[in-house]
């Protein structure tokens, strides 16, 4: 979510500056376009922000530390060494934001991959006639290859294996067996 909401804001200049054409009014629009553009290092910087600020605030309104906190102790549980209540809060507060910011930095890292490989070492990934060729092979399309390899065909078998089977222990049809109606 961080990255598409990132990305999205960083193109909408674009997508404006190409609505307008080329107006004598819009040569602004047109340079921020240009200066925010894939590769260049204002697009890096405030790509990288934008990740940063969105995980930060996606988190901050899904987990809600204080309630977490309140359930643990309502169920009677307990964080080893830390006192139920406010004091769990806060630990799990910090928890929390220490794992935001490694989570955070691994998008941006990811999402930022395929514009350092055509800066750095000139990588065709997605300039000119071979953006129909490489689509969906960005930062985003790497960050999904990860839970997309684990969902193949012998994970789903040892699964349904590892389920408890029903069968009719008496009767027609017991065990496959007999007629079937």
């Amino acid at each position: 979510i961080p990255a598409i909401f990132a990305s999205s804001i960083l193109l909408f200049p674009a997508s404006v500056a190409q609505w307008f054409g080329s107006a004598d009014s819009s040569d602004w629009l047109q340079d921020l376009a240009v200066a925010i553009g894939p590769g260049q290092p204002l697009n890096i910087i405030l790509f990288t922000g934008f990740i940063v600020f969105f995980c930060f605030f996606y988190t901050a309104l899904m987990f809600n530390p204080s309630e977490v906190a309140d359930n643990l102790k309502r169920s009677g549980a307990f964080v080893p060494g830390i006192r139920p209540g406010q004091q769990t809060a806060n630990y799990i507060d910090g928890v929390l934001t220490r794992l935001t910011i490694f989570g955070s930095a691994y998008i941006a890292l990811v999402c930022l991959l395929p514009q350092f490989l055509v800066v750095m070492f000139n990588v065709p990934l997605l300039s000119g006639r071979n953006i129909d060729a490489h689509r969906g092979r960005g930062g985003n399309g790497l960050h999904g290859a990860g839970p997309e390899s684990l969902d193949v065909a012998p994970v789903r078998r040892c699964d349904e294996e590892s389920k408890p089977k029903q069968y009719r222990l008496s009767g027609p049809g017991a065990l496959g067996l007999g007629r079937e109606k």
